[in-house]
C-alpha cells in the first residue's frame, strides 16, 4: 500500500511561494546586522583625538539592500583612514590653493606645503574582519530561511 503524502497539508507550498518576500526579509536582516557589526567594529578602530570622529560613525543603508551603507557623518573620515598630500590618493604636497603660505597651526609657523598626513587604514582592519563575521551571520540567515519554508 503506498504511502499518500500531501505537501499542502503542511503549508509547504505555500512557504515555497513566498520564497522571493522571506530572503529579501532576511536579507535585509543580514546586511543590517552586518551594519550594526561594521559600526561597532570601527568604533573601535577609528583612531581618537577629539572623539568626534567616533561619535560620527553611524549606518545608513541605501536602498533596502541593494546598494550600500555609509558609516561616517564628519567628511574628514575619509581622509584620515586613506591619508592626504603625499601619503594620500594624490601623492602631491597640500599647497594653498590662492595664497603663497598656509599657515600651519600644529607647526605654529606659515608654510608653502605640507606634506599631508600618514593614512591610518582602520577601515581595512575592520572589513577584514567583517568578511570572517559574515560567515556565521549568513549561516544564520540561511537556517531562518529554511525554517520559514518547511514552516518550523
Amino acid at each position: 500500500m503506498p504511502l499518500n503524502f500531501d505537501f499542502e497539508d503542511f503549508g509547504f507550498i505555500k512557504n515555497v511561494q513566498e520564497l522571493p518576500v522571506i530572503v529579501e526579509r532576511e536579507t535585509t536582516n543580514l546586511l543590517v546586522d552586518m551594519a550594526i557589526w561594521i559600526k561597532a567594529d570601527l568604533k573601535k578602530q577609528v583612531p581618537v583625538k577629539t572623539g568626534n570622529l567616533r561619535s560620527s560613525v553611524r549606518y545608513e543603508l541605501k536602498d533596502g539592500y541593494e546598494k550600500d551603507a555609509s558609516f561616517f557623518s564628519v567628511d574628514y573620515g575619509k581622509w584620515i583612514d586613506e591619508g592626504t598630500g603625499v601619503y594620500g590618493p594624490s601623492g602631491k604636497r597640500i599647497r594653498p590653493a590662492t595664497k603663497k603660505a598656509m599657515y600651519w597651526k600644529a607647526e605654529n609657523k606659515f608654510m608653502s606645503s605640507i606634506a599631508g598626513i600618514k593614512p591610518r587604514k582602520f577601515t581595512q582592519k575592520t572589513f577584514r574582519g567583517a568578511l570572517r563575521e559574515v560567515d556565521p551571520l549568513i549561516d544564520s540567515a540561511a537556517s531562518r530561511i529554511f525554517r520559514d519554508v518547511i514552516g518550523r
